[in-house]
């Protein structure tokens, strides 16, 4: 409910229609400027920044495309997990789910150095997010990133079908 919504506020831009853009706190940073054509330097930052976006493989997070189809498909045919097929379909949770679902992803593969083979990675993080699709309380510490400047989480609009 509105407590899942606020907690992903805290790492969420506060425009929730372009989460890919930079937060409007940093617009406040460098608008302070007394030089003229500030506001010029922060679309050049932004550009930038979009341009530079790097979106990890979920089953290697190693590996880095600069695109999330790109992310999703490498994942699909190297390991047979397709992050799209977990997700819900209730637009009502859409969002708050999406960030619990990557994730739980990223944590099971960041501790799964057991697996060996690629489609035995993929297998296990399949059982394992069917396994535990019913929410549960301890789903509330998937709310923090498990990668750092997480591309994905940023984009999650952009998976909705």
């Amino acid at each position: 409910g509105s407590s899942a919504r606020s907690r992903t506020a805290l790492f969420f831009t506060e425009d929730r229609h372009s989460p890919c853009t930079m937060p409007s706190s940093k617009v406040d940073d460098w608008s302070s400027s007394s030089e003229d054509g500030g506001d010029d330097d922060f679309d050049d930052f932004e550009l930038d920044e979009q341009d530079s976006a790097e979106f990890h493989s979920i089953c290697d997070p190693t590996r880095s495309f600069s695109d999330l189809r790109s992310a999703l498909e490498f994942d699909e045919s190297n390991f047979g997990f397709d992050l799209l097929s977990h997700l819900s379909t209730d637009p009502s949770i859409f969002f708050e789910e999406s960030i619990v679902l990557i994730n739980k992803c990223r944590q099971f593969v960041a501790d799964s150095t057991a697996c060996s083979q690629r489609e035995e990675l993929g297998r296990s993080l399949n059982e394992h997010i069917r396994s535990t699709q019913t929410r549960s309380e301890e789903d509330d510490s998937y709310f923090k990133p498990v990668l750092q400047d997480d591309q994905m989480l940023m984009c999650i609009d952009e998976l909705q079908a």
